[in-house]
């Protein structure tokens, strides 16, 4: 019982270690799942005991209860620490994208489990897609990952490319 959820806590001490994100350790993880399903079967094991002495009329005995409710909290922190892990790098691939663009260096990209290169191909893919067709009747694409920080100056020029546009009225202009 010692070693319960020191793996998935581990995994969360890596990330936090790393400068971006450790290199995805897939061995782990499922190390973390096997604890889980054990933990389960341990879980089912006393559930049946209990459906026993229930169907004696019998009190529920302290130790049933409890070992229920210290498996049943075993698994939750270890799904809860490998869902914030798995998270915590999705978040990280995203920001990723809107920092640096397409050209994802090789040392960061190596980092990434194969699910994850999809995972970023497919964010890459669909943001294009969005920024694209925005604006259709716009020739050049919208690119949302310009100007990540916003303006400092409260007034914004505006240049028109086309000039049978007309005259642009503006909530300021009264």
């Amino acid at each position: 019982m010692v070693l319960h959820a020191k793996k998935s806590a581990q995994l969360l001490r890596d990330l936090q270690r790393a400068r971006w994100l450790p290199p995805f350790n897939e061995k782990v993880i499922k190390e973390v799942a096997d604890e889980i399903n054990n933990d389960f079967r341990e879980f089912m094991s006393l559930t049946r005991m209990l459906d026993a002495d229930m169907a004696e009329d019998l009190e529920v005995p302290q130790d049933t209860a409890g070992g229920l409710m210290l498996f049943t909290d075993l698994m939750e922190r270890n799904k809860r620490n490998i869902l914030i892990y798995l998270n915590h790098r999705l978040e990280k691939i995203e920001e990723l994208r809107w920092e640096i663009g397409h050209m994802i260096p090789e040392d960061k990209l190596g980092m990434l489990s194969e699910a994850e290169k999809v995972y970023l191909y497919r964010y890459n893919d669909i943001l294009d897609d969005y920024m694209r067709h925005y604006v259709p009747e716009c020739k050049a694409g919208l690119d949302l990952t310009a100007d990540v920080e916003a303006p400092e100056e409260m007034n914004v020029q505006v240049r028109v490319l086309d000039d049978s546009v007309g005259e642009i009225l503006t909530p300021d202009t009264a």
